[in-house]
């Protein structure tokens, strides 16, 4: 992924996350000031996002399920905000548009 800041602007505090997100994970991230982190993939691993989450965060009991939907709100029941960001549409470097999914505890 390209490192163009504007990419990453952050949905709560519209800020630009420019901090080092999460180097253990598998999807781009990067961290907002403000405590948001974003994390990027292409919109067909978007359980790839939440898996990095997960890692990060945790999830509430009986909420790892296969459903994106039921994880989400696993990292939500544990006081995780989640929000979408802009996408990132695809160019020469990247050929699929990047979904970019916000965290922040």
């Amino acid at each position: 992924m390209q490192e163009d800041e504007s990419r990453w602007l952050c949905p709560w505090c519209r800020e630009f996350a420019t901090l080092p997100g999460n180097p253990s994970g598998i999807c781009e991230s990067k961290r907002c000031q403000c405590g948001g982190l974003g994390i990027a993939a292409p919109s067909r691993d978007s359980d790839e996002i939440i898996d990095d989450a997960i890692g990060i965060f945790g999830i509430a009991e009986g909420c790892l399920t296969p459903y994106n939907s039921d994880r989400v709100a696993g990292l939500q029941r544990i006081g995780v905000e989640v929000l979408e960001g802009q996408r990132v549409p695809a160019d020469a470097d990247n050929r699929l548009e990047w979904r970019v999914l916000w965290f922040r505890k």
